[in-house]
């Protein structure tokens, strides 16, 4: 191992080592270690639904989590949006203000100290299970941009790391069919309104071989329909963004 190597291992094992039992309470300690302003980790229970229902651990003040409850905020939070829909870590510089409920939205959030920057990374294991793990800070925009192409790689380590963690307090929710690449993409073409035959000549498969396909993913998603298997696998994420694909 290089010592660049070692030195990458040796931090993230450092921030994550010997973290407490509950992830609320790891949670705290990891904004600690990362000398950070704010952690949050927020997965989506349902699937690839962000707000429904969510799962999520932060470091928050009590104020500002009962205030973003009660106006409703995760409608409008920017981050929260395209946190779940993008697939590359993000500076917050990057997704906002927009228009006039967003701009109210960083204004109530400056007012509550959340703090001025922020970065954001998307999670989805293999199951296509989806979260954001986002970190805040007070620096300035443009010490924060530094800091975030030295520090990137070790948050999406941690991120990753907290991401393993939230399985066990969430428990069976993210019951997610484990559907084979050919079963994910055999559906995503029939989302495109594609037939057997018409996938069959896309992917260089005799026709009863893509049928065998979609039974399959029809069974393993409990579906009585291909149609519904479709709708399914698409709320779940799954077939949702060609390139995850494989």
């Amino acid at each position: 191992m290089t010592p660049v190597g070692e030195k990458f291992d040796s931090k993230l094992e450092e921030v994550c080592d010997d973290l407490a039992d509950t992830l609320s309470d790891a949670i705290v300690q990891i904004r600690d270690r990362l000398e950070v302003k704010h952690v949050v980790y927020h997965a989506a229970r349902h699937w690839s639904k962000p707000v429904d229902d969510p799962f999520i651990r932060l470091t928050y003040p009590a104020d500002w989590v009962h205030r973003y409850l009660t106006k409703n905020y995760m409608q409008v939070d920017p981050v929260i949006r395209e946190g779940f829909q993008r697939t590359l870590p993000f500076n917050w510089m990057e997704v906002g203000p927009s228009n006039e409920l967003e701009l109210e939205f960083f204004k109530d959030a400056s007012a509550h100290d959340i703090g001025l920057s922020g970065y954001s990374i998307p999670l989805r294991d293999k199951t296509g299970r989806r979260a954001l793990f986002s970190i805040s800070s007070d620096q300035s925009a443009s010490d924060w941009e530094e800091r975030c192409k030295i520090s990137k790689r070790l948050w999406i380590a941690v991120g990753n790391h907290v991401h393993q963690r939230a399985m066990p307090e969430m428990g069976n929710e993210f019951s997610v069919p484990r559907l084979t690449p050919r079963e994910r993409e055999v559906l995503y073409w029939t989302a495109q309104g594609k037939t057997a035959a018409d996938i069959g000549l896309i992917l260089g498969l005799a026709t009863y071989t893509v049928s065998t396909y979609l039974r399959s993913a029809r069974h393993k998603t409990n579906s009585v329909s291909i149609t519904q298997a479709v709708y399914k696998a698409q709320q779940m994420g799954i077939i949702q963004d060609p390139e995850m694909i494989r």
